[in-house]
């Protein structure tokens, strides 16, 4: 259960945007700093964390994710990509692929947080 809640709490310190080090979130989270990086190697398998080295610079930063911003139902845009793969074309279907797995990625995360917060 602690393994869950390290989770959330590291997300809940990236979602500022900012560089963070790992002494940083070692030391709020209370956990080592090799607890640290294997969460942040896990997390990075569903969020974009972003890494850097080296002296003042180094440090974790969750890279945001793009987002078209369209007044659509889920309905609605499902009907789109369904139009759109009938194209056959390469290109579109990567793109349509790219679509599908943002829908299915911010319900999760919807869901996610949802339960997250009701957790608190």
């Amino acid at each position: 259960m602690r393994t869950r809640h390290i989770f959330y709490d590291i997300i809940d310190i990236l979602q500022d945007g900012k560089m963070h080090t790992i002494e940083e979130m070692s030391v709020k989270l209370q956990i080592s700093r090799s607890t640290c990086i294997r969460h942040l190697n896990d997390l990075s398998t569903h969020y974009q964390i972003r890494t850097f080295v080296g002296g003042r610079h180094g440090g974790v930063k969750l890279i945001g994710q793009k987002k078209v911003n369209v007044n659509l139902n889920d309905e609605k845009l499902k009907t789109i990509i369904a139009h759109l793969k009938l194209l056959n074309d390469p290109e579109i279907q990567e793109f349509t692929n790219s679509l599908d797995s943002l829908i299915n990625r911010e319900k999760e995360d919807a869901n996610w947080y949802r339960s997250y917060n009701t957790k608190k």
